[in-house]
């Protein structure tokens, strides 16, 4: 348990320093060298196979890959598992928080 907070926590933290430097490179000639970084995080017990993120440092944007199961069935008859950027949600304000959760929010059972 330790490890997996250790590790979400050094997620959280590259994550924070990642949009505080897309923030400071916006004043900055543009270069798109570097822009894009992949992070590979370790295996824990959250994740038993780690995870792939792709960090935009210019703007801040994250995408995690993911293998989509099943998706296809190849030439030779087996199935195809390719694996795909999927946008992460990015919360700015506690008004997209608010509407993030108005949205996604389960009704509640009248009683």
């Amino acid at each position: 348990m330790f490890v997996a907070m250790k590790h979400s926590f050094a997620i959280l933290c590259l994550l924070v320093a990642t949009v505080g430097y897309s923030q400071t490179a916006s004043n900055t000639p543009k270069n798109d060298v570097g822009r894009f970084q992949i992070v590979i995080v370790p295996a824990t017990g959250n994740t038993p196979g780690g995870d792939t993120y792709l960090l935009d440092t210019s703007t801040g944007s994250v995408w995690r890959a993911i293998y989509l199961r099943n998706f296809e069935v190849s030439e030779n008859g087996t199935a195809s598992n390719p694996r795909v950027w999927v946008p992460m949600i990015r919360l700015n304000s506690d008004k997209e928080l608010a509407d993030f959760i108005a949205a996604h929010s389960k009704p509640q059972p009248r009683q």
